[in-house]
């Protein structure tokens, strides 16, 4: 597992003991059925742009988990955000 480095853009900062992550929207020219499609393409196809800091730790369907720098985790809820072409994941602290 490859650990980010500290000067990768951590929107809490080394020093917080907390952090709230906006919710992240995205769309896409075809339809994502399944809020796993959801999950996977966000995983695959966002993640490294929206949270370089990010290391995830575990997948599980629409629920995913990451680690930052700090050892601070987070889980990753995915959904849809209306239709079919458009969707979102949020974040809570763990």
């Amino acid at each position: 597992m490859t650990q980010p480095s500290k000067n990768s853009g951590n929107p809490c900062g080394s020093t917080a003991m907390t952090c709230y992550i906006e919710p992240y929207y995205w769309g896409t020219d075809e339809p994502l059925s399944t809020n796993m499609g959801n999950m996977a393409d966000y995983l695959e196809n966002h993640l490294d742009q929206h949270l370089p800091w990010a290391v995830i730790v575990t997948v599980d369907g629409t629920y995913a988990e990451i680690i930052d720098i700090n050892g601070r985790k987070f889980a990753i809820n995915a959904s849809g955000n209306g239709d079919f072409c458009n969707h979102k994941v949020e974040f809570e602290g763990i």
